[in-house]
């Protein structure tokens, strides 16, 4: 029986296909996130550095990194005053000189100070690693030191400065040994992966029970009681083993990681490496690879097997997904929410995201208050994996046991047909109405929509535009100012200038610091409000404008680009369920066979589209309308009419296109991405016939790639429909 579920489930042409995919996609993504840094040296620049030490002495080579440093930083400022015929002759030796710059600079280089400046981030970035294998025994006695003090003088609990004494008491005599730290760390903190592994567990978990039930075949692969459960049993250990088949995600990580950057001795103790000097595991480097990868595919097995309980208890594969993805959200939003310091902090360690931190949980000492005693954080976690494995494990076994085929409730049906709007109850031969409600009730995408607008409503707040003292005084002038521009512009600048100019010099006279700082921060305003004048100068019919609002709204904002690219997700998510619920409503059991064949299959067709269209605008409005309102509410909103070339960032505009025409377009590209999303979804769903197939191709299409910039690969930005939601001016 087990033999036959693996065979029938993971070999499965739509699982192995997406499982392939998953192990092409994680490595490349992975290997950009670490090759993209283009303001940084190269990996291969790191792995060189490490492979042409001639000694593992950490302290000798400290010191010879910091004399190169020097060296280059002198070659740097004697390059900068060459360039600029400021280098008194007979200054530095020219022998001394061309042997630098045959050290350090690439030949025909003419970007010397980028070159220099980016090795000597290098040899500082080398020289941190190396400072924490020096400072490690120095580091750890001094914790224990530390807690030995605190405990006699009785300003910290006794037991617990005796449980960190002896936590740390079992690395202190541990010999730590230099090598390279940046490809160990980077394998271990990857987050992404996360959401691959977490991904195909839960197309595994979904595919195994609804694909049956969809089909009408559980009241035949289910026999008896003890077959049934058996039959769980089976189940569970096909979403182990997807959970197993994931751990190469991982193990891709560290060869890339490794060939890019290089492991060093994968023997020598973790805490040689930086980020872990607080780890009180007694493990190599390889033995934290093994509890890492081990760490993980517990992880992802306990959240396959709540996906499996899900989908147990709720029969319709649609509300089991929908609650499937809010729950990882939930837990998603509680661990962010939560900070380190604060007393929920079992809770936020607890959570399905807390645990899927293994990087956190392995690399650092935490102590954790339970139950009356104390625990460290990487033991609590490990032992609430195993309880959430337990409880899932045997919530879903007995679940499956007990589970019926899917059926018709009309008990219940018509219980909930009580609260239907009048129009949508009783005997009709109306079209539109039967359309209606296939489409928002019986379908379920009426419960989903409100299930996730009410979360994003209660739960998704606008952030804050930071402004420092600079650019308070830029927005207050810049307000003084609007609807001005040119020589009028310049008198008013000129008198601002002039006025600063005077307090600066009399806070001076008086020795206020306050104040001279707060007039050379409106002095640096004036400059930056007398640059727009010039750029204004030269744009026809230009002039100033409350740019607040405008450069939020128009996405010259970093803080406002992740909120506009979390909604971006929010909708993408929303439309990919409710539209695959809506269409493959008639597919998955065969009936459009029925309906194409109607004389009226166009007109129903259309209403089909027209409602979802509607449910499209409700999306819309619910994922970046709130934000808008705020945005409005909050900041002062300059003349709509205005030019969008009198922005900056804008300049390439022609003139007749107004802020508050492309504020709209930018909008009106969202609405049809949504719209574009339900298109495409309907095409699968024909294509398809299954809720489960199309919404995860909905989700890979759609979701991921939006998920994906979310953790800063923006270059995905021109994949799919992602140019409509995140709109780059």
């Amino acid at each position: 029986m087990l033999l036959n579920e693996l065979r029938k489930d993971l070999l499965d042409r739509f699982i192995l296909s997406i499982y392939i995919v998953f192990l092409i996609l994680v490595p490349a993504f992975f290997y950009y996130g670490i090759a993209s840094q283009s303001d940084k040296y190269s990996p291969d620049d790191y792995k060189k550095l490490w492979e042409g030490f001639q000694t593992d002495d950490a302290e000798k080579l400290s010191n010879e990194l910091s004399k190169e440093i020097l060296e280059m930083e002198g070659l740097m400022t004697c390059l900068i005053r060459e360039e600029f015929g400021d280098m008194e002759e007979g200054e530095i030796a020219i022998d001394l000189y061309e042997e630098l710059k045959e050290k350090y600079l690439t030949k025909g280089n003419t970007a010397f100070s980028v070159e220099l400046s980016i090795k000597i981030q290098l040899y500082r970035d080398v020289i941190e690693e190396l400072g924490s294998v020096i400072s490690f025994s120095e580091g750890v006695e001094t914790v224990i030191s530390n807690a030995d003090r605190l405990k006699r003088s009785g300003k910290a609990d006794e037991n617990e400065m005796e449980f960190v004494k002896s936590a740390f008491g079992k690395i202190a005599d541990t010999k730590v040994s230099s090598g390279p730290s940046k490809g160990i760390s980077k394998a271990l903190s990857d987050r992404m992966t996360d959401i691959f592994a977490i991904a195909f567990v839960f197309i595994t978990a979904i595919f195994i029970v609804s694909h049956e039930r969809n089909k009408g075949l559980l009241r035949l692969v289910k026999t008896t009681k003890g077959g049934r459960t058996g039959l769980a049993l089976c189940k569970l250990a096909v979403v182990f083993s997807s959970a197993v088949f994931s751990s190469l995600f991982y193990l891709e990580n560290i060869i890339v990681s490794g060939q890019a950057y290089g492991l060093g001795d994968i023997g020598r103790p973790i805490q040689s490496v930086l980020g872990f000097d607080n780890c009180t595991w007694n493990i190599s480097v390889l033995g934290m690879f093994v509890l890492f990868i081990l760490s993980k595919v517990m992880v992802v097995f306990c959240v396959g097997a709540m996906f499996l309980l899900l989908c147990t208890l709720i029969r319709n594969s649609v509300a089991a997904s929908a609650v499937s993805v809010g729950a990882v959200a939930l837990s998603t939003a509680v661990f962010y929410a939560i900070k380190s310091t604060s007393k929920y902090v079992l809770i936020k360690y607890l959570s399905l995201f807390g645990l899927a931190d293994t990087y956190g949980m392995l690399s650092s000492f935490k102590v954790i208050h339970f139950a009356g005693g104390m625990i460290e954080r990487s033991t609590f976690s490990l032992i609430a994996m195993v309880a959430f494995l337990l409880l899932f494990s045997t919530g879903s076994v007995i679940s499956f046991s007990l589970m019926r085929e899917a059926g018709r409730n009309t008990e219940k049906r018509q219980f909930f047909r009580k609260f239907l709007p009048d129009f949508l109850r009783g005997k009709h031969v109306s079209i539109f109405r039967h359309e209606l409600y296939k489409s928002v009730v019986a379908s379920g995408a009426g419960l989903i929509f409100i299930a996730g607008a009410v979360i994003i409503l209660l739960f998704r707040t606008v952030p804050y535009e930071s402004y420092n003292d600079m650019q308070l005084y830029y927005r207050s002038f810049e307000r003084s100012l609007e609807g001005k521009h040119g020589a009028e512009a310049d008198k008013i600048i000129t008198d601002y200038i002039a006025a600063y100019s005077k307090e600066y010099d009399a806070s001076l006279l008086r020795g206020d610091n306050k104040g001279m700082r707060s007039a050379y921060y409106a002095l640096q305003a004036c400059e930056e409000l007398q640059c727009h004048n010039d750029y204004l100068k030269g744009k026809e019919g230009a002039y100033f404008t409350d740019t607040a609002a405008f450069n939020i709204l128009t996405g010259n904002s970093d803080r406002f680009y992740d909120h506009d690219l979390i909604s971006a997700c929010l909708a993408a998510v929303l439309s990919s369920v409710i539209f695959c619920a809506v269409f493959c409503f008639d597919t998955a059991d065969n009936e459009i066979k029925v309906i194409d064949t109607t004389l009226g299959r166009n007109k129903c067709r259309r209403k089909r589209y027209a409602i979802c269209a509607g449910l499209g605008l409700a999306i819309w409005a619910v994922c970046w309308l709130p934000g808008l309102i705020s945005i409005i509410n909050r900041y002062s909103i300059g003349n709509l009419s205005a030019s969008a070339y009198c922005l900056e960032h804008l300049s390439h505009m022609p003139q007749f296109v107004s802020v508050g025409a492309y504020i709209a377009f930018i909008y009106a590209l969202r609405l049809i991405g949504v719209w574009g999303i339900m298109i495409l979804c309907s095409r699968l769903a024909y294509f398809f016939k299954s809720f489960t197939y199309t919404c995860v191709i909905a989700f890979l299409l759609f979701v991921l790639p939006l998920c994906i910039m979310c953790i800063g690969i923006s270059s995905l930005w021109w994949i799919m429909l992602n140019p409509l939601f995140v709109w780059f001016p």
